[in-house]
């Protein structure tokens, strides 16, 4: 499985039931504000590990860096979901979300929101790599 490198780099997303739920708090209480409304960041490898154990896979995992899939013409966020690593949009993954989170922003735990995505993905299309293009870009990072 094609995974943007190094391991301990975070990602940060937010289960929509758990944005809505905040949401609906925010208005019963009559609450408002800008908010960074996002859990904190989560290292790719544990995001991987715990899907890993969520679906019972034993696929492994190739870390691969960015320049390596910048040079493969890999899409940032549609291909390769929530991958980014244009200088201009890193950012989005190191939002401070203290204020969300002080306002009452809570967050389930990290393998619900991985079998709630699984659920939707069921459902909707098909995102990220296609498999062969996966195959071809796992087996161009072992020739490199």
């Amino acid at each position: 499985m094609v995974v943007p490198a190094p391991p301990d780099r975070e990602v940060q997303f937010v289960d929509v039931r758990d944005l809505g739920r905040w949401l609906v708090e925010l208005l019963e209480r009559d609450a408002g504000g800008a908010f960074n409304a996002t859990r904190s960041g989560v290292p790719w490898g544990e995001l991987v590990e715990s899907t890993r154990r969520v679906t019972g896979s034993d696929v492994e995992p190739v870390w691969m860096p960015d320049g390596f899939l910048l040079a493969q013409g890999v899409g940032q966020w549609m291909e390769l979901p929530m991958w980014l690593a244009d200088a201009d949009d890193v950012g989005m993954h190191a939002a401070n979300v203290s204020r969300a989170e002080a306002a009452g922003l809570t967050h389930r735990p990290l393998e619900n929101t991985i079998r709630g995505t699984l659920d939707e993905a069921e459902t909707t299309d098909d995102a990220g790599l296609r498999p062969e293009r996966e195959r071809e870009l796992i087996e161009a990072w072992r020739r490199s």
